[in-house]
């Protein structure tokens, strides 16, 4: 598994300690999910389209239909009220 290991030097200062602080406190239970390589922070894609929205993004080797994986293997949709975006690396 990769990890995506931010300093603080390494972040936009757009992102707050709130965002920091949450992704070192969940980096591990997302990392644990199956098809997770790694996690970091960025901004969420919609469409195609990088949005202003930041988030948790969770990178995932593949994109698996949500039908097709069993609830505790899916990436949540929000962490510590902050929201997640599925990345396909792979």
């Amino acid at each position: 598994m990769t990890t995506v290991d931010l300093t603080s030097a390494q972040i936009a200062p757009d992102f707050t300690e709130g965002f920091v602080q949450t992704k070192k406190e969940k980096e591990d239970d997302l990392l644990a999910l199956d098809n997770v390589v790694g996690v970091g922070l960025g901004y969420k894609v919609t469409d195609g389209v990088v949005t202003n929205e930041r988030c948790i993004q969770v990178f995932v080797e593949q994109k698996v239909d949500l039908d097709l994986l069993p609830t505790g293997e899916r990436v949540p949709k929000t962490v510590n009220r902050r929201p997640t975006d599925v990345v396909a690396v792979g």
